[in-house]
């Protein structure tokens, strides 16, 4: 769905779904609700993804802290101004890092010095 069947579906304006989307604001359940009805999605499953606990429409247990590299990578993948090239270069690097053997994971190698300095 692009941004404007989105609004048009929901109601919901797309810069305040982009922030859903980026961790930035989390709407109420309410909003939660009417958003599901209008795009034909699962309320239970959206309560999931954001977290939130279906009978209480609270926060089960507190995500951990997000770092902020991966954050900003996140927002770039989310942001519709993200050229089509761009995202998939970050798509290709996060999955050839996801492979590696988790002893690699642990200590990245040094960078390079440049001659002179």
């Amino acid at each position: 769905m692009t941004d404007r069947t989105i609004h048009a579906a929901t109601g919901v304006n797309p810069k305040t779904f982009h922030r859903w989307q980026n961790g930035e604001v989390a709407p109420n359940v309410e909003t939660v609700r009417k958003f599901c009805e209008g795009i034909d999605a699962s309320f239970e499953d959206a309560l999931a993804a954001l977290g939130l606990n279906s009978e209480r429409g609270r926060e089960a247990t507190p995500p951990p802290p997000m770092d902020p590299d991966a954050l900003a990578l996140l927002r770039k993948l989310a942001d519709p101004r993200t050229n089509t090239a761009t995202k998939a270069y970050i798509r290709r690097t996060i999955k050839l890092l996801n492979a590696l053997p988790a002893d690699e994971q642990e200590a990245p190698p040094s960078p390079r010095r440049r001659r002179g300095a």
